[in-house]
């Protein structure tokens, strides 16, 4: 059984990896960017989410690594 906080991690990381997937379709989609300070911004957003997902994982770790030192 999951616990809460776990359950809320694993939520956490399927929202953030929708959102990357959502944002990489605006930017292949045909006509969804109009010009290029748009494509930035979406290559700057994917890339802020992509830097969230590993904060997390390094997170994750860190709990870890306590964990096993009691």
């Amino acid at each position: 059984m999951l616990t809460f906080d776990r359950a809320t991690q694993l939520e956490f990381e399927k929202i953030l990896d929708n959102e990357i997937e959502q944002a990489m379709i605006k930017i292949i989609a045909p006509y969804a960017i109009q010009d290029f300070a748009a494509y930035k911004y979406q290559v700057g957003f994917i890339a802020g989410l992509k830097e969230a997902a590993q904060l997390l994982l390094q997170a994750q770790d860190n709990v870890r690594e306590k964990e096993r030192a009691k």
